[in-house]
């Protein structure tokens, strides 16, 4: 899927980036509940478990949408939709109501070049 991809696993490795310096920095063990009460703690949230960044938290929910993209995308594919369709409408369906007007515009400029499933 060429640049929109690349575009997409680059983010992917700066959240996961993000999400393990803090969660080595937290000094916590296995548990995730554990990870989300000591950044929690930290005071790097809003009051109403409002997530703000950066921490690692926000890189993990942020994967977790990269991850529901794919996971849409590829539905919409084995559903025989072609894919700058099925890509348009995955990103609607999760990235899109997160991002402002400029990542938006950026999303649409990448997946203009998405090439066509047959090649």
């Amino acid at each position: 899927l060429g640049p929109a991809m690349a575009l997409g696993r680059k983010d992917f490795e700066n959240n996961l980036a993000k999400a393990r310096d803090h969660y080595t920095r937290s000094g916590c063990g296995p548990s995730f509940r554990e990870f989300l009460e000591w950044e929690r703690d930290t005071g790097l949230h809003q009051p109403g478990g409002m997530i703000t960044g950066p921490s690692g938290v926000e890189g993990l929910l942020w994967m977790r949408r990269s991850i529901d993209l794919v996971a849409v995308m590829m539905a919409k594919m084995l559903e025989g939709l072609d894919t700058k369709p099925a890509i348009q409408a995955s990103y609607t369906d999760t990235l899109q109501p997160y991002h402002k007007f400029l990542l938006r515009s950026t999303f649409g400029a990448v997946f203009r070049g998405t090439p066509p499933k047959q090649e």
